[in-house]
């Protein structure tokens, strides 16, 4: 659930990554049918989990005094699930540390996909294609 005026912190380098995913698969697929491609893109593994470390933490303990996280979209539930288990495996391996220092840990580390919906990538594509050709002409 994004909040109203909410920054992404992430947002230029997660676009960028995206962005590469959608070339690489582009430049592999045989036959490019969009809404197929952006699937695998979706699915792709990502170097981190695309949120705050901020907000994970503030999900990670609503999650962790038993909230449900209703109205939270499926994928963000999802992801979240993730960073709680791996939350929990950091916690276990290393008592001393805190739960921020937890969730800094995981959610800065490799994620097993994008978390977000094919259409969601589509709109972020098209953003981040057109920013590339107009920053393209700028330097020119």
């Amino acid at each position: 659930m994004r909040h109203r005026n909410s920054i992404n912190t992430h947002r230029r380098q997660r676009d960028s990554e995206l962005l590469k995913a959608y070339r690489q698969q582009v430049t592999e697929a045989e036959h490019v049918y969009l809404p197929e491609v952006l699937e695998h893109v979706v699915s792709m593994p990502t170097k981190r989990f695309w949120v705050s470390e901020e907000r994970a933490t503030i999900i990670i303990k609503r999650m962790m005094r038993g909230d449900e996280l209703e109205g939270m979209l499926p994928s963000n539930k999802e992801m979240y699930r993730e960073i709680l288990s791996r939350v929990r495996g950091y916690l276990e391996n290393h008592p001393m540390d805190s739960l921020s220092e937890a969730v800094w840990q995981v959610v800065n580390g490799p994620a097993p996909r994008f978390y977000m919906t094919a259409d969601s990538a589509r709109v972020i594509l098209h953003r981040a294609r057109r920013l590339c050709k107009t920053d393209d002409s700028m330097a020119s």
